[in-house]
């Protein structure tokens, strides 16, 4: 799923893209082909996608993506 506006585009992430977007942002950046422009992923933000992530991870089936500012 993805929202567009004129200036934003909102992306569901994959469990995968969320994880390469904590810990790998190139790739997701190559991946998606955008760039990631926002403040560093770190602090209480970092904290609250590592914790979508782990849901994600515990059950795959509930999550299809996980909504970004990318």
């Amino acid at each position: 799923m993805n929202i567009q506006t004129e200036r934003l585009e909102l992306v569901a992430l994959t469990p995968t893209q969320l994880e390469w977007w904590l810990n790998d942002c190139h790739r997701l950046e190559c991946e998606l082909n955008c760039l990631y422009r926002a403040e560093p992923m770190e602090g209480l933000f970092r904290r609250i996608a590592a914790g979508q992530l782990a849901a994600a991870e515990r059950d795959p089936g509930t999550m299809s993506g996980t909504a970004s500012g990318f």
